[in-house]
């Protein structure tokens, strides 16, 4: 009774949350479009989007660049092929009534399926057996779900889900039905979070049919995240009478567009860039897309190498000239010549001296110059040192607030050992500094007392950076406790990362971390004041 008991609580639970979900699910849906698939392949970046009306003629942009020949085209109405991947859990984890509802979906989602839809059915324990592959036969499918057999053995979705997902090209819309009850993770193996981030970067959106078995609920609502995660759509099967309604709902195509936008030669470069598509309404979707590398690069023009020096041609010797002889010149002119000779000779030798004299000059003056400015830096060092010690650091423009004079005098560092380059909380106060990677002119000091907000919206931050618009208004905040500095997102736009990594939840920030907020990249320095 007691466990009959447990299982009614359970259903009530998950039931209360999918209808929430399906509430958050029709308001979302009143508001437009959500996405489904983002990926791009040669030179076009491609974007499914389902909605309730026609797309019309949207704008799409890359970072700051918009696109050119953007087009879009209902799957539907364009007879578009794309492919459903059916996944069923084939261990003892089901009841004879639950094990009957599921056949019965598999079934009729086979007899509704549209003649542009591919469709694979596989079964999963430990490992990913397909029973038919991107099969357009509904002889042949049909046949594989009366295959399915129930064994006594262990589930592990994430370690399969997470491989299949990179066998998959992209290259069309491709979309996951599972159907489990629910997610559990290998001791050593990929964790949900790992899943659910991959999910989110290879958008494929997961549709889910859970049920009940034993005190599986934490791993049912693990499963359900994955669909909400990649917008798709989550079945508790237990609370099903119709399973016509699933088959229904797993149907509807209709409201499925396919977006191309050509990406800009200069962004083929291999990293990943926001996209925000603009639909009717001014409604926006946002994606984050690894561009590709260039395809078409014009090869450059060869350099021009320089054309060889002709050789000049050898000069025909001049026949020689008959030879004429010399009148005798008197001894006493050869004499006065000679010492004429002697003269030029004596006048060149002075002529170098004097030059050498004046370069030694000049090269004396030069070192007494050096020495001198020498003198003057080390004096302009003394003095600034000094300068700085009789009055506090002055701040840059851009600070908000100003530093009071600490009252407590600044003491060495205390280390717990476990990492001695770890920027610490000293007694006295810190400040925080972010330097721009690319632009070293932008440079961002704040003192911390217990935190710091950084965000583009100057009158709710500490810290502004208002020149780039992939910052959120208030998007980040740094804190000191304990000793140490943390950076938690305040729910922006693009994202928190540190050193290339996304921010959940809190991340500690040290000194030579990178800290980059939507496109903006800051090196972080925390020294004490």
């Amino acid at each position: 009774m007691r466990k009959n008991v447990r299982a009614y609580m359970t259903v009530l639970g998950l039931s209360i949350v999918l209808a929430m979900f399906d509430g958050l699910k029709t308001e979302a849906a009143g508001d437009g479009w959500h996405l489904l698939q983002a990926d791009a392949d040669g030179e076009n970046i491609t974007l499914y989007v389902e909605g309730d009306e026609a797309v019309g003629e949207p704008s799409c942009q890359i970072g700051m660049t918009a696109c050119e020949d953007v087009t879009a085209e209902n799957i539907q109405d364009a007879h578009m092929g794309f492919h459903t991947i059916v996944m069923v859990d084939n261990s003892l984890s089901v009841t004879k009534e639950n094990s009957a509802r599921v056949t019965d979906v598999l079934n009729g989602l086979i007899d509704a399926r549209s003649e542009q839809e591919s469709m694979s059915i596989a079964v999963f324990g430990e490992d990913i057996t397909f029973m038919v592959e991107k099969s357009q036969d509904a002889a042949a499918l049909h046949a594989a779900v009366e295959q399915i057999s129930r064994n006594d053995q262990d589930t592990y979705l994430t370690d399969i889900l997470y491989d299949l997902l990179d066998t998959l090209d992209g290259t069309e819309y491709t979309r996951f039905i599972v159907i489990s009850d629910g997610v559990d993770n290998k001791d050593i193996g990929i964790t949900k979070d790992e899943l659910l981030k991959k999910l989110e970067k290879n958008s494929y959106p997961v549709y889910a049919l859970g049920y009940i078995y034993g005190d599986n609920d934490t791993a049912l609502e693990n499963m359900f995240a994955l669909s909400r995660a990649t917008n798709g759509e989550a079945f508790l099967l237990d609370e099903i009478t119709d399973t016509a309604q699933i088959t229904a709902e797993l149907s509807d195509i209709s409201g499925i567009w396919r977006i191309c936008a050509q990406i800009p030669h200069d962004l083929m470069d291999g990293s990943r860039k926001n996209v925000l598509l603009t639909l009717p309404g001014e409604q926006e979707v946002r994606a984050e897309i690894e561009m590709p590398f260039s395809v078409n690069e014009e090869a450059p023009e060869p350099t021009a190498e320089p054309e060889p020096v002709a050789e000049p041609e050898p000069t025909a010797e001049p026949e020689p000239e008959p030879v004429v002889e010399e009148e005798q010149v008197p001894e006493a002119a050869s004499a006065d010549a000679a010492e004429t000779e002697q003269d030029g000779g004596n006048d060149g030798i002075k002529y170098i001296a004097a030059v050498l004299l004046v370069a030694a000059v000049a090269l004396l003056i030069l070192q007494k110059r050096k020495k001198d400015q020498s003198q003057e830096k080390a004096g302009s060092r003394d003095g600034k040192k000094k300068a700085k010690e009789e009055k506090k650091m002055s701040m840059p423009q851009n600070m908000v607030a100003d530093i009071p004079e600490a009252s407590v005098a600044v003491s060495p560092a205390v280390y717990d050992g476990e990492d001695e380059d770890r920027t610490m909380l000293l007694e006295s106060r810190y400040l925080l500094v972010l330097k721009d990677s690319e632009d070293s002119g932008r440079v961002f000091r704040y003192p911390i007392d217990s935190s710091v907000t950084i965000g583009r919206n100057i009158d709710r931050v500490n810290i502004a950076i208002d020149y780039n618009p992939t910052v959120s208004g208030r998007h980040c905040e740094v804190s000191a406790r304990g000793g140490r500095f943390y950076v938690r997102d305040l729910g922006s736009s693009n994202h928190t990362y540190v050193n290339g990594r996304l921010v959940e939840g809190e991340t500690e920030l040290r000194t030579g971390n990178t800290l980059r907020i939507g496109e903006v990249e800051l090196l972080v320095e925390i020294t004490p004041m």
